[in-house]
């Protein structure tokens, strides 16, 4: 469940996942209605957060990426089973039971209850979703009424009227701002804990593997697209391109697997080609890349590339399952160029990161009069437009931002 949404982005892993979800959510849950850690489940343990909480998070976003329900429907009661065990082993709807917690973190993760207490709530508000999309109405309401306890008990024992997140560093922002955790009049002031929390450890990341798959995604969400830029362009430990600059070409399992200074980390556990930090990709397609479903499958389609980092090009394609999507931006003379390509039989929505409406050009031609372009207008600071299929080019006035320090 941390590299699943960059797999379905990087890979066709629809049939594989199809037979494997049913080793993880039927074949290796425990009678207590637990999950495994692993699946098939070799040690017979489970009940470990994020870990376990793959057989309800993995089934969903197969659904959201390939929009077929069939997978929902075939393991819903198992999954019912799994809430009820967290519900059982929860006291006031907060939840201490960890497992491996913030795994391989360098200081940045956070107190045993905000992990458990905020996985809790994101798997009652996917339950209840899921539940509705497969016409498990009772069940929906259930868990949406689960989700408003569990996230009101999480503001209540954890979140400080100041936005300070009780005995947490960057995994706990990330979680509650990636888990929409936050009462909105302390977002602002939890932001700037947030980024406290980059400063604290020198601009860099610190988080492990529960924490790092949220923390780019949770710090745009938080306001702070400057600082998820900056994490993702440093180059110095640790950080992701830290490890190709000693040479590296596949992900490491600890960020410290081998530095200059030390030589290789613990080799009783210390693999240079394990995905979990690899999670970082799904923030190239949906965030730089800007590629994202609108609803579920891809029938409809987000195109919003957030340009940002002192980069000056990024180009993406996605093979969802009506064609390939194409996402290919440049900065340069004063201007945001943009080509895209949608497959056939569904549609998108283009943003532009710009407020200029009358300088937008599609194919040279102002929106009002280009070709295939319809509904172009200016929102919330973005010029939007929709397309049917087809490839377009797009060019806008665009001003770069501030990369931070």
């Amino acid at each position: 469940q941390f590299f699943m949404p960059t797999a379905l982005y990087t890979a066709d892993i629809g049939a594989f996942h199809t037979k494997w979800l049913v080793d993880l959510v039927q074949d290796a849950q425990l009678a207590n209605g637990s999950f495994a850690h692993v699946a098939p489940n070799v040690n017979m343990d489970g009940g470990a957060v994020a870990w376990g909480d793959a057989a309800i998070i993995c089934p969903y976003l197969m659904y959201r990426f390939y929009g077929d329900t069939r997978v929902l429907e075939q393991h819903f009661d198992h999954m019912v089973k799994g809430m009820d065990f967290l519900e059982k082993t929860s006291k006031d709807h907060v939840r201490s039971q960890l497992g491996f917690g913030d795994w391989l973190n360098l200081g940045g993760g956070a107190k045993d209850e905000v992990i458990c207490t905020a996985y809790y709530a994101y798997l009652a508000g996917l339950m209840s979703e899921t539940a509705g999309v497969i016409g498990r109405t009772a069940e929906q309401a259930k868990y949406a009424d689960l989700h408003a306890k569990v996230r009101d008990a999480f503001i209540k024992n954890f979140i400080g009227p100041d936005g300070r997140i009780l005995e947490s560093s960057q995994t706990g922002y990330a979680l509650a701002f990636a888990f929409d955790l936050i009462p909105e009049e302390l977002k602002k002031a939890a932001a700037d804990r947030f980024v406290e929390q980059i400063k604290r450890f020198d601009g860099h990341l610190a988080t492990g593997f529960i924490g790092t798959p949220r923390l780019l995604p949770a710090l745009t969400l938080a306001g702070r697209e400057d600082v998820a830029y900056s994490l993702l362009m440093n180059t110095t430990f640790p950080s992701w391109l830290y490890q190709v600059t000693l040479g590296s070409t596949t992900m490491w399992e600890r960020w410290n697997g081998w530095t200059p200074e030390k030589g290789f980390a613990d080799p009783g556990m210390n693999s240079f080609n394990h995905y979990a930090f690899g999670a970082v990709g799904e923030y190239f397609y949906d965030h730089v890349g800007g590629i994202v479903p609108d609803g579920v499958g891809f029938k409809k389609i987000i195109l919003r590339p957030r340009p940002g980092g002192g980069l000056t090009s990024a180009k993406l394609s996605y093979r969802c399952i009506h064609g390939t999507i194409l996402s290919d931006w440049k900065i340069g003379d004063g201007k945001f160029m943009y080509t895209v390509e949608v497959p056939a039989n569904t549609t998108a929505t283009v943003c532009l990161p710009s407020a200029s409406l009358e300088t937008a050009r599609s194919d040279g031609a102002p929106l009002s009069q280009a070709n295939g372009i319809t509904a172009a207008r200016l929102e919330n600071g973005e010029v939007k437009c929709q397309i049917g299929s087809g490839r377009y080019s797009f060019e806008i006035a665009y001003t770069a931002p501030a990369v931070a320090e």
